[in-house]
């Protein structure tokens, strides 16, 4: 699935990740790209003891593959992202 996250914020995704790993950013597989509602202000990924709002936060799901592991990032619609190391299961919605 790709398409769905602007080209910026993927390139912000990449470049991270290229960073981490050390791997070249042309191996990298596009495993999620999507737009998202994230449920607060954690993107999805709260970090245990950091407050967040507590509102409907519109953002974006990276999921990008590299040398064989599943990275998980998450993003704001402006364009600030994280890599989430330990996700919470978000319920389909609807």
């Amino acid at each position: 699935m790709t398409g769905e996250v602007p080209a910026d914020i993927m390139a912000k995704a990449t470049a991270d990740l290229a960073d981490r790993t050390g791997l070249d950013p042309s191996t990298f597989t596009v495993d999620r790209s999507e737009q998202v509602q994230w449920p607060d202000g954690s993107l999805g990924c709260p970090v245990p003891g950091q407050m967040y709002t507590q509102m409907v936060t519109p953002g974006y799901w990276i999921v990008l593959e590299a040398g064989g592991t599943a990275y998980d990032y998450r993003a704001t619609a402006t364009g600030a992202i994280r890599r989430c190391d330990q996700p919470i299961q978000l319920l389909p919605s609807g």
